[in-house]
């Protein structure tokens, strides 16, 4: 072999250098892409703007319900936070529940001349779609709370004996048994 040459021949057969024939081939442009590789197709993009509207309507129908139970949580809470705060004030006031009796409702607004027990009487009254019962016993030595939930349809009450319950309708009894003396509880 010459000393010059690149090539390296075996039987005639193989070469590192490519032949004429190949190199035509290579000298081909190759078309370039027409679609680039990065970004999405508009079918892609429907198909997930589909499915997020599916997943949107699915939550949105749920969104009423939530609304509801969150107002009546509010007013459990409100109500709870109101029998603690009048307990304070009957302790304070020789275990008289006169504060309690001071609060009115009056034209759908709760009335009461304790302050504390005036936001929390306004706020449950806010948060329940109706009004706000409020009885106390005539030697006011007991009370009782009804309030309206929206989402269960039901009324819950709360006394100054730490009772709760939940009726279906309003209870009838509540209205005469609480001229009684210590006869207004949620039993």
């Amino acid at each position: 072999m010459a000393q010059g040459s690149t090539s390296f021949n075996l039987n005639d057969q193989f070469s590192i250098r490519p032949r004429k024939a190949d190199r035509a081939l290579c000298s081909q442009t190759l078309p370039k892409k027409v679609r680039s590789v990065a970004g999405f197709t508009l079918l892609e993009l429907l198909i997930v703007i589909a499915i997020i509207g599916l997943l949107a309507s699915v939550v949105l129908l749920r969104y009423p319900f939530t609304i509801e139970r969150v107002k009546d949580s509010r007013v459990i809470s409100d109500l709870s936070q109101f029998r603690t705060q009048a307990g304070i004030l009957y302790t304070a006031s020789n275990e008289s529940y006169q504060e309690v009796a001071n609060c009115s409702i009056i034209s759908s607004v709760c009335y009461c001349a304790d302050p504390d027990l005036d936001a929390l009487c306004k706020d449950a009254q806010d948060y329940s779609d109706q009004d706000l019962v409020i009885f106390v016993n005539s030697d006011l030595k007991g009370y009782c709370i009804f309030a309206h939930l929206q989402d269960y349809d039901e009324y819950y009450c709360i006394d100054g004996a730490g009772h709760i319950k939940r009726y279906a309708a309003f209870p009838a009894f509540c209205t005469a048994a609480c001229s009684a003396s210590d006869s207004c509880r949620c039993e």
